[in-house]
């Protein structure tokens, strides 16, 4: 508890004396708390983390509904952070489907897998080219569309960073559209040329944006509860 004593100021030992509001007070010095050297790497990688995830973001743009929230931005440095842990990022070996940002929701309110009962396959080709396998699918049944929705537009954007350097690498966006009927859609494959040079750090996002029929026209909806946007791949070179 601060005292009120005598007019002086400065430290003996462990003791703070100051003058606040006039008068003079004197309290313990706070203890200084010694970090070891694992604290100090991961609080390093914190702010790599933070650094890599906004730039991601940044190319993620268009499969992220609302790409402002600071919770979701947080989360999303927050699971890089965490899948690096207190490595040193020279030390960190290459490494498919990570973990900590499987399933990564960009939007609380919605998840992919709830939404879209196919599993799009990522995988690297002999060529090295990232290729994203789509297998054929019925869309009426495979999709958990809102009531009056007629259509279901599906974005796949590949993006990397260097996690290191914290620059930015390449962005591809995909779009697949399909109408909401019983008609079975043939199997889609894709393959990026995307760089995979030592220290890439690459992410693929998957989002959904439905188009329902109102009483004058055909509109994209805006409803949080139908715009699930999700990671389904995360891998280091």
């Amino acid at each position: 508890m601060a005292i009120h004593m005598m007019e002086i100021s400065g430290k003996i030992a462990n003791v703070v004396f100051y003058k606040m509001y006039g008068k003079n007070f004197v309290r313990s010095a706070p203890k200084k708390t010694k970090r070891s050297k694992a604290m100090k790497q991961r609080n390093r990688n914190f702010g790599v983390a933070s650094r890599s995830g906004r730039l991601l973001r940044l190319m993620l743009h268009e499969a992220i509904p609302f790409p402002k929230n600071r919770s979701m931005q947080s989360r999303f440095s927050g699971a890089i952070s965490k899948w690096m842990g207190n490595r040193n990022t020279r030390d960190i070996g290459a490494e498919n489907n990570i973990a900590q940002l499987a399933d990564f929701q960009f939007n609380d309110h919605s998840s992919i897998r709830k939404s879209w009962k196919i599993n799009p396959l990522i995988s690297v080709t002999a060529q090295g080219n990232l290729r994203i396998t789509i297998p054929a699918f019925v869309p009426i049944e495979c999709f958990l569309a809102p009531a009056n929705a007629v259509s279901a537009s599906l974005v796949l954007i590949t993006a990397s960073c260097n996690l290191e350097k914290a620059t930015p690498g390449e962005s591809f966006p995909i779009i697949f559209d399909f109408d909401l009927n019983n008609r079975e859609t043939g199997k889609k494959q894709v393959d990026i040329p995307i760089k995979m040079e030592p220290g890439t750090f690459m992410v693929t996002v998957c989002s959904l944006v439905f188009s329902v029929k109102t009483k004058n026209a055909v509109e994209k909806l805006e409803d949080p509860a139908f715009l699930p946007s999700s990671v389904i791949d995360a891998r280091y070179f």
